[in-house]
């Protein structure tokens, strides 16, 4: 039995590796405890795109452009099987609402999923995408007015 620390999520064993890495992390560039976009980057191995953006944002909650302990750990806590799953959903809402006006578009899903395209080695079609984007949109549009909007109780 392993006491449960930070918010019940991890482990104190499981929060000193995290903060080992996120120790060795900080250190790729500046020596500052911090995180900043390019040592992000560095550890995804993926390079700028929207989605790195996206990602990078939600670790940063307070947009100072780097990421604290506290936030690491947050964003990780969230990620976390014993992450609450209210928490995971919100998430991945904000991820994908990229204007930030509480609903998700087809639009957004279009520029998101092509940029993991050109950022990664996914290659599906664009006919492929669009069945994904409309298979989607029939099961999470409920009122069918083409947002998808954060809805945690269904």
């Amino acid at each position: 039995y392993q006491r449960r620390v930070h918010g019940g999520i991890f482990t104190e064993k499981e929060i000193e590796e995290l903060s080992r890495r996120f120790t060795s992390i900080s250190k790729i560039g500046d020596d500052d405890n911090l995180i900043d976009k390019t040592e992000f980057q560095l550890v995804l191995q993926m390079e700028s795109c929207m989605f790195v953006d996206r990602l990078f944002k939600l670790f940063d909650r307070d947009n100072s452009g780097t990421i604290t302990l506290s936030e690491f750990l947050l964003c990780l806590g969230v990620l976390h099987p014993n992450g609450r799953r209210e928490d995971k959903v919100s998430t991945s809402f904000r991820m994908w609402d990229l204007d930030e006006d509480g609903f998700i578009s087809k639009k957004e899903m279009i520029i998101l999923l092509s940029s993991c395209m050109h950022s990664t080695s996914l290659l599906i079609t664009k006919d492929q995408m669009n069945s994904l984007i409309e298979a989607t949109f029939r099961l999470a549009d409920y009122d069918n007015n083409c947002n998808i909007v954060l809805m945690l109780n269904k």
